[in-house]
């Protein structure tokens, strides 16, 4: 079996790419896990190529070297009939497709070999100095606190998410199971986003020169704020009407989070009405 692979791992007649993948999948699949078997069923794509003949080396313990030295000419003219792929059972497709979804999570956008834990977070995001280098406002008065904030957030995030996604890898490697691999890389992926959405309001922040993006749940109020500090007189009287209505109809419906974002909404809008346009209210 390992000169079979060595032979479609040498592709002395220059098979295309995905013919290649092909055959190394027929040859694997009788000897592979479940995971694995419908994870490289999924398709041929450049980078499952690469895992591929990576995987296949190590666990055929066939060497570079090997390939390179491979000799068409010494073959025996036998063709050699190939088992046909493994056929799954029902229970194994669902374990695979869960342990196919946790390793979507812990490695999205990052399926190479290279680097999967570092793929797709900037270097900077456990080096407090660089961030500040790189986002030059943490270090102006005026910058809002909560960005410095989100500074401290960032780098926890990336640190654990480099800690789960590498004792998932352990994991995985250990044979554990697919429950538990699920719920690393579930929490892996969550710190992995929380990190690239402050990275997303720090770029945003620096590029428009002090606008808040505010998808960022911490950043919400200080969105509104901006947005309502902009206002004409005109649109802010048509704000503060429509915030009245909705902090009642919320309140009605007891909806706690709705009825207080909009009551929020109502004390900036008077109080820029008041501070700019010298407003006066009943109270």
């Amino acid at each position: 079996m390992k000169s079979n692979f060595i032979k479609i791992l040498a592709n002395p007649d220059n098979k295309k790419d995905s013919k290649v993948y092909n055959e190394l999948l027929n040859e694997y699949a009788p000897i592979a896990g479940a995971r694995q078997v419908y994870h490289y069923q999924l398709g041929y794509t450049p980078n499952k190529l690469v895992n591929l003949k990576y995987e296949i080396q190590k666990n055929q313990g066939i060497s570079d070297k090997e390939i390179a030295l491979y000799d068409p000419s010494l073959e025996e003219e036998e063709e050699v009939v190939q088992d046909p792929p493994k056929k799954l059972t029902k229970k194994e497709i669902e374990a695979a497709k869960k342990a196919e979804e946790a390793e979507a999570l812990a490695q999205k956008n990052a399926e190479t070999l290279e680097n999967p834990i570092l793929k797709g977070l900037d270097e900077s995001s456990w080096d407090g100095l660089k961030l500040r280098d790189e986002y030059p406002f943490l270090n102006e008065e005026n910058t809002p606190d909560v960005y410095k904030v989100l500074v401290s957030d960032k780098i926890t995030a990336y640190k654990n998410y480099a800690a789960k996604h590498a004792e998932a890898l352990e994991a995985a490697d250990q044979g554990e199971a697919e429950d538990k691999l699920f719920a690393l890389a579930s929490g892996a992926i969550k710190d992995y986003q929380n990190n690239i959405d402050i990275k997303d309001e720090l770029d945003f922040y620096r590029e428009s020169k002090g606008k808040v993006l505010g998808k960022h749940p911490k950043l919400k109020n200080l969105k509104i704020e901006q947005e309502i500090g902009e206002m004409s007189e005109a649109d802010l009287v048509k704000h503060r009407g429509n915030a009245l209505k909705s902090v009642s109809k919320y309140a009605k419906a007891e909806n706690k989070e709705k009825e207080a974002e909009w009551t929020f909404r109502l004390v900036n809008a008077e109080r820029n009405l008041i501070d700019k346009f010298n407003y006066k209210f009943e109270k």
